[in-house]
């Protein structure tokens, strides 16, 4: 595993996540620069080893998991820190070849780069289009 992630940012900046900590190949911790004992910055990375059966291969289970502390208000009006999570799995048959997997990936991420789909979706709780 790499000892940093750099990723970019909605405005194509670049942000950094270091490495944290590792659990025995299962999954690995990063945190970014924002990152303290009263705000999340995070990104976790796990993974588990497909189960083979009689007649089926398995699916290797993979997670992408990041967290982010932001600001809300409460109901009472007082502001308060809120930890957001976006979490991406992935349940893939052992067989699929990298070239398949990258056109899923690719077909993921112009959903969730599309403002409208995610305003609806994750925003208001809407299903349909």
């Amino acid at each position: 595993m790499p000892s940093l992630l750099v990723l970019k940012n909605a405005a194509g900046e670049t942000v950094q996540y270091d490495f944290l900590a590792n659990n025995t190949g299962k999954s690995t911790s990063y945190i970014g620069t924002e990152h303290s004992d009263l705000n999340e910055d995070s990104i976790t990375l796990s993974s588990a080893n497909p189960s083979r059966r009689v007649n089926d291969y398995g699916n290797r289970r993979s997670k992408a998991n990041l967290q982010r502390s932001i600001s809300t208000a409460s109901p009472l009006g007082d502001a308060v820190m809120k930890n957001a999570k976006l979490e991406c799995s992935a349940s893939i048959p052992v067989g699929m070849t990298h070239a398949q997997f990258v056109e899923l990936c690719a077909r993921q991420a112009a959903l969730l780069s599309n403002s409208t789909y995610t305003l609806y979706l994750f925003m208001q709780g809407r299903t349909e289009v």
